[in-house]
């Protein structure tokens, strides 16, 4: 590549940065200002939500103010019971069998809690009471 088409490249591409990059700059500057016009209207939008908010406030110390209506004035009076209505008398129970007393491996046991009375282990650890879980309570050892 001769020297003359690197200078003539060169020079195409400082033109082409000459014109885009003043491009470039007008949008970087558009940018620029649409971003300050949203946070001065946020800044509106702020500002009007406080005034709004103030003004509520004030309505509302206004409203506790008054004299309540209801307290100078009689309350209505509640409307008429309806008479009690009168059921007709169930018919007599007829006669069943007779209730039991409940078995005995049926009623409820009363339950004791607290500590045990013995203590099943040692310290090392070593059960001092022969227990089977598979053995009946019926058989004897």
């Amino acid at each position: 590549m001769s020297l003359k088409a690197r200078l003539n490249r060169l020079d195409s591409e400082i033109e082409w940065l000459r014109w885009w990059g003043r491009l470039r700059a007008i949008e970087l500057q558009m940018d620029l200002l649409a971003l300050q016009r949203k946070r001065a209207k946020m800044e509106e939008d702020r500002e009007r939500a406080k005034k709004e908010e103030a003004h509520r406030r004030e309505a509302a110390k206004a409203e506790a103010l008054k004299p309540e209506k209801r307290l100078l004035e009689q309350p209505p009076s509640p409307p008429p019971k309806p008479p009690p209505e009168v059921l007709p008398t169930p018919p007599p129970l007829m006669g069943g069998q007779p209730c039991s007393e409940i078995p005995e491996h049926m009623q409820i046991r009363p339950v004791s809690w607290g500590t045990p009375r013995y203590e099943p282990y040692d310290n090392e650890g070593k059960c001092l009471v022969d227990y089977d879980p598979l053995a009946d309570e019926d058989d004897e050892p």
